[in-house]
């Protein structure tokens, strides 16, 4: 490990021993010596460290570039090398991450690949919980919408096709702050014959109904129970990859236990007990009778 959640040493003395390897036994640190080290200072939580050595590295193969310096490829930034500095400033500042991402190709030659568009998409997914950022999924929708225009047969560019995950993390990015609304329409999105999107699993169509869980809206029982039912016509009809399980059905009982009007109770109640006579996957837990 990296380090503990209490010290720095580790990482300090694996970095003492890599300033050595330059000053006391004359060689110098490659581009994966220095990776290695990124991610060491990354995992530690200390992004400003990880930059700091990204941009030594690259000075360094700027400066062997314009000495004609034959080795000069051994210290060139790789994409792995700028996704671990990714990692790091998505920990703790997702504006920075993306500040990164965009600089990968203009600042540092390299072409991120879904993993490093991934990991701002989930930096903005995690953050966007916190008041500090209620852009949150704007910014990750944004993302997806760039790497989706960048990538279709109408770009000139050759960019990087969004995966399921993709989307996945920003319907979970709306569900974070209740925006049922705009979950369920990405997740639409990607089931319209018209696209051609990876289709959802049972993650997204859980994160979707999570969403509703959270929503405000006075529809969210109502369109929940009705996602409930569109998953399991899927699902029947071979077009989903799981039946819901558990916490599909937990999150519709929540729905209900926040709609608080007179209908609420036996439908939930209903659905409580269908999940009592079904397979193991939706047998009801204690989230789903506290409901």
């Amino acid at each position: 490990n990296a380090s503990t959640p209490y010290t720095n040493i580790p990482v300090e003395r694996a970095t003492k021993l890599f300033r050595e390897i330059s000053h006391v036994h004359g060689m110098d640190p490659d581009a994966f010596a220095y990776t290695t080290l990124i991610n060491a200072w990354g995992r530690n939580g200390n992004a400003q460290q990880a930059q700091s050595l990204l941009d030594e590295l690259w000075d360094k193969y700027k400066t062997a570039v314009s000495n004609q310096d034959r080795d000069a490829d051994s210290y060139k930034t790789t994409v792995q090398t700028l996704t671990s500095v990714l990692h790091a400033w998505a920990a703790s500042d997702p504006e920075q991450a993306e500040v990164l991402l965009q600089r990968m190709v203009k600042d540092y030659e390299v072409v991120p690949n879904v993993y490093s568009f991934s990991v701002v998409l989930n930096a903005w997914a995690k953050h966007s919980s916190s008041p500090k950022y209620p852009d949150g999924p704007d910014r990750a929708l944004a993302i997806l919408n760039f790497m989706e225009e960048s990538s279709s047969s109408k770009s000139n560019n050759k960019g990087v096709r969004p995966n399921i995950v993709s989307y996945t993390t920003v319907i979970q990015a709306f569900a974070k702050q209740g925006r049922a609304v705009e979950a369920e329409g990405l997740l639409q999105r990607m089931l319209d014959s018209e696209t051609n999107l990876p289709k959802p699993d049972l993650r997204a169509f859980s994160a979707v109904l999570h969403a509703w869980s959270k929503s405000k809206d006075p529809r969210a029982a109502e369109r929940a129970e009705a996602f409930l039912v569109q998953m399991h016509d899927m699902y029947q009809s071979k077009d989903l990859d799981k039946p819901p399980n558990v916490y599909c059905y937990t999150n519709v009982l929540a729905c209900l236990a926040n709609a608080k009007n007179p209908g609420s109770g036996p439908r939930a109640l209903a659905i409580l007990r269908s999940m009592m006579n079904s397979t193991a996957e939706v047998s009801p837990n204690l989230v789903s009778y506290n409901n």
